[in-house]
């Protein structure tokens, strides 16, 4: 199920500039992900979401200190990092699109959704049946069907 086009996850990314390569497929970016996101890709999502280092820390199932360690020596990150950014950045994207705009579907990824039991989007996209979910739910919003 594709619930966003892949140049609008590549936008929240950072693009080619952040990338630091130009990507022509899904497979290009599976051998992104295992190489490892460089640190500005990061700061891009991050950005993006106007999250803090503690949040991000989370989302990728880290912790700040490591983070800063990657920083601090220019490393990438690890591939299991950038797959979760991956997936931070797909859901930002997609909610972006469905709610017009970064700012709105950002709002949305954060607030409480009943669909959801109550539970925070964002917080779902900690593993894969949340994530389902919430792809799930996003895709009902996009064929008008409310929740």
């Amino acid at each position: 199920m594709n619930i966003v086009e892949d140049n609008l996850i590549r936008r929240v990314l950072g693009g080619q500039k952040s990338l630091q390569r130009t990507i022509r497929s899904s497979m290009d970016m599976h051998e992104l992900i295992g190489q490892g996101f460089d640190y500005s890709v990061y700061e891009g999502v991050k950005t993006f979401l106007g999250a803090t280092d503690d949040e991000m820390a989370r989302l990728l199932g880290t912790s700040p200190r490591k983070l800063s360690y990657v920083k601090r020596h220019r490393k990438r990150l690890s591939s299991a990092q950038s797959n979760r950014l991956y997936r931070v950045a797909k859901f930002l994207a997609a909610a972006s699109n469905t709610f017009g705009g970064r700012k709105l579907g950002c709002n949305w990824l954060r607030t409480p959704q009943t669909a959801l039991g109550d539970a925070i989007p964002l917080d779902l996209l900690l593993t894969e049946p949340g994530r389902m979910e919430v792809e799930a739910l996003i895709v009902r919003i996009q064929h008008g069907v409310l929740a």
